[in-house]
């Protein structure tokens, strides 16, 4: 699971892999840039709880249900997502990581 952005809009993706039959699915969503949301998946699979909080964190998606909203980044200041195509790496009030 991660997300693109495309500029005028954004796209959820999921590739889905069933281990026994060996067969795959490509699964894609495309949200609006401004307020992007989306449902959760982790009531499906759990293990996309931390693809989730990457989404969320990077691409500024807001993922409805999930039940924590612990950030990914601790320096973080989470003002703009840094995956998105308007992030301006230029910006002083970033912090850094160390």
């Amino acid at each position: 699971m991660t997300a693109v952005d495309y500029g005028t809009y954004l796209e959820v993706v999921y590739i889905l892999y069933n281990l026994s039959t060996r067969q795959h699915e490509l699964v894609t969503v495309k949200l609006p840039p401004e307020n992007p949301e989306i449902e959760t998946a982790t009531k499906i699979f759990p293990a996309a709880d931390w693809f989730e909080r990457e989404m969320s964190e990077m691409f500024g998606i807001k993922i409805r249900g999930r039940k924590t909203d612990r950030l990914l980044l601790k320096e973080w200041n989470g003002a703009e997502p840094p995956l998105r195509k308007s992030f301006k790496w230029q910006n002083r009030g970033y912090k850094t990581l160390e």
